[in-house]
């Protein structure tokens, strides 16, 4: 007689129904987290950038999204370039979309700074001098960059839109390349 008195008591009914809630509460989230990467759109802002880490540099490459249409090139200017540098260069090159625009400071170090299509680097790895540490992940606009140092204090900044991605790198301060990706206007 006793196991079936406890059998119905009130207290074991009360912990399978906190089971219960538990369950649900974590299948709505299984089910919530795969909507969102079911969306095309979520899916494709992930895993855009890989890096491969050495001791003297780092290996930069990124995954072009399958459903990625290219547009119109559009070249766009730093309006922000830090004080003492000069221009020495700027190219464009229209076979492959690619704008650069090279400057030099009071120390003749050289800043550099370069747009191009997400397409020019598919199937692409670059290499940027680095101390072996990971990239450091911000949000500037709501896009994703990456900044890398190395041990010489050259910082080099990879800013990755839905069209394009900008490179800024140089012996400046990483808040200074930043104003810079910050200060883009079309030309």
């Amino acid at each position: 007689m006793q196991p079936l008195l406890q059998s119905k008591s009130p207290v074991r009914y009360r912990k399978r129904l906190k089971f219960r809630y538990l369950l649900v509460a974590v299948l709505i989230l299984l089910f919530g987290g795969m909507t969102v990467l079911a969306n095309p759109d979520v899916r494709e802002r992930i895993g855009k950038y890989f890096e491969q880490l050495f001791d003297d540099h780092t290996d930069v490459s990124l995954d072009v999204p399958e459903n990625h249409k290219e547009k119109e090139f559009v070249k766009v200017k730093p309006t922000y370039i830090p004080e003492g540098c000069k221009l020495v260069k700027e190219i464009y090159e229209p076979t492959i979309n690619k704008y650069d625009i090279l400057y030099t400071d009071r120390n003749k170090f050289t800043l550099h700074y370069m747009q191009a299509p997400i397409s020019f680097f598919e199937n692409a790895t670059f290499s940027i001098t680095s101390n072996g540490t990971p990239a450091q992940e911000i949000d500037i606009g709501g896009f994703p960059a990456y900044l890398i140092t190395d041990e010489y204090g050259i910082h080099s900044l990879i800013y990755v839109t839905d069209n394009y991605i900008f490179y800024t790198s140089g012996k400046i301060n990483s808040d200074e390349l930043i104003k810079i990706i910050k200060s883009l206007k079309k030309k």
